[in-house]
């Protein structure tokens, strides 16, 4: 799993900071919060750097964005449960427009929308590998 995460996350970077600007590292973040919470922090920080190396900014400044997307999935870790989906819309729709205003000055509803339907294919993606995956071990224990 961390291999993987590992090239998620680099391939998101390279992805947002060479050809498109579209906030997909921060998807990837937000949605491995969202499942797996306490280690998310690691992996934000280290997401953060990627960007922020590969786009040619200030080192860390990305990191810090990424590590109080954390914090907040973590303080409302009951109120974005996974069965609300109207919740993950204004999630996803707020973190979409913070993140075009802060680093990239500006915010576009197209990019809003498509963070939305990106976030919520990952996000539906990745819930249902992660609950496979605990369900598998569970039989595999009995």
């Amino acid at each position: 799993m961390k291999g993987k995460l590992i090239f998620i996350l680099l391939a998101a970077a390279i992805f947002e900071s060479t050809i498109v600007p579209f906030p997909l590292t921060l998807l990837v973040i937000s949605v491995y919060a969202l499942n797996f919470g306490g280690n998310a922090a690691i992996w934000a920080f280290a997401g953060g750097l990627f960007l922020d190396y590969f786009s040619f900014r200030s080192l860390g400044l990305t990191s810090l964005f990424f590590l109080c997307i954390c914090w907040v999935v973590e303080r409302y870790q009951k109120k974005l449960h996974i069965g609300s989906v109207a919740y993950f819309i204004i999630f996803f729709a707020v973190l979409s427009a913070i993140y075009g205003f802060l680093f990239y000055k500006y915010i576009t509803v197209i990019a809003i929308v498509q963070s939305i339907i990106l976030g919520s294919i990952l996000l539906a993606t990745v819930s249902t590998m992660a609950r496979n995956s605990s369900e598998s071990k569970k039989r595999i224990k009995v």
